[in-house]
């Protein structure tokens, strides 16, 4: 049996994923100036391109949970996301080096498709690992840390962090 201090501590790192879902939802408004200026984008087609890259996180999130049950089965539950934490890496890391509006559009919708399946495998997961005594607690780290994100997101940008 494992500790359940130690469980408390891997189940918050597993969730971890979702303070950047929450963070990732948010932190584009604080961005729509510099990737305005870095595209020269303008008027109403400044407007129009920005919509879409907001967009395309949670439309990847909603169109990649229906491919969760295909992951799991082929993988399992932790292999897929062990898998799925690499590949957010590498969407991650490439979003961080191009700011390019093609750029922007397939990294949001990659890493909203990473956020979709994880968000849907990981609360499964966390239950099934979990003792029935610890299950509530350990089962709300997945909402805490996605509200924890969406808060940190716009206390960054309250702050003037926004003026890149």
């Amino acid at each position: 049996m494992i500790n359940k201090h130690l469980l408390i501590f891997i189940s918050f790192l597993v969730s971890f994923g979702n303070f950047i879902f929450g963070y990732s939802l948010v932190s584009i408004s604080m961005m729509e100036d510099p990737i305005a200026r870095e595209n020269s984008l303008n008027g109403p087609e400044r407007d129009y391109q920005l919509s879409i890259i907001t967009t395309l996180l949670p439309l990847g999130a909603f169109l990649a949970t229906f491919l969760t049950n295909h992951f799991t089965n082929l993988l399992g539950e932790r292999k897929t996301m062990i898998y799925l934490d690499v590949f957010a890496f590498a969407v991650i890391t490439y979003q961080a080096h191009h700011i390019s509006v093609t750029s922007l559009y397939m990294t949001r919708f990659l890493l909203g498709a990473y956020l979709g399946v994880s968000s849907s495998i990981l609360p499964v997961y966390l239950v099934s690992i979990s003792p029935p005594e610890l299950s509530g607690l350990i089962g709300s780290f997945q909402q805490l840390l996605l509200t924890i994100g969406i808060s940190v997101a716009y206390r960054l940008g309250y702050f003037g962090f926004n003026s890149a």
